[in-house]
């Protein structure tokens, strides 16, 4: 796995044998095509946010090799209509869930966080494992003004 340098020609920051994270301008872009999308099908989206913590519960900064492993823990258990990329570049990454079902609950999207977190926890490294939290974020359409 391979951080990208040049930022501005292949907007990808990450990229590895089971695929690829965006940078947090692309990854955001997405998201919010993502949404637009959303609003014509009514079919909700899934977002999920991980990020390493210290003591104090701040989120820390990831070492490229921590998020070289929780990418790959993404691509591994995520479809290919699902993307990656940081939320807030080098602390938050994301996953974006596409295409869910009208009838998506708080409890798909728990099931589907707990299933994320498991294979965070075997991914990453012990000291960071025991740190890092995932959230589960379901975003409905916006409603049209």
């Amino acid at each position: 796995m391979q951080l990208g340098n040049d930022r501005s020609s292949s907007r990808i920051a990450l990229t590895g044998r089971l695929g690829q994270a965006y940078d947090e301008e692309t990854f955001l872009y997405f998201v919010e095509i993502e949404r637009k999308r959303l609003e014509r099908s009514g079919c909700p989206l899934l977002l999920l946010l991980t990020d390493l913590s210290d003591e104090r519960g701040t989120s820390t900064e990831l070492k490229p090799a921590v998020a070289s492993r929780l990418f790959s823990g993404f691509w591994s258990c995520l479809r290919e209509t699902d993307f990656t990329g940081w939320y807030r570049h080098g602390r938050v990454a994301g996953a974006v869930l596409t295409q869910l079902t009208h009838e998506a609950s708080t409890d798909v999207s728990q099931i589907i966080c707990q299933r994320v977190a498991g294979v965070l926890s075997q991914k990453l490294p012990l000291d960071a494992a025991h740190h890092f939290r995932v959230r589960a974020h379901q975003l409905p359409p916006r409603l049209k003004s």
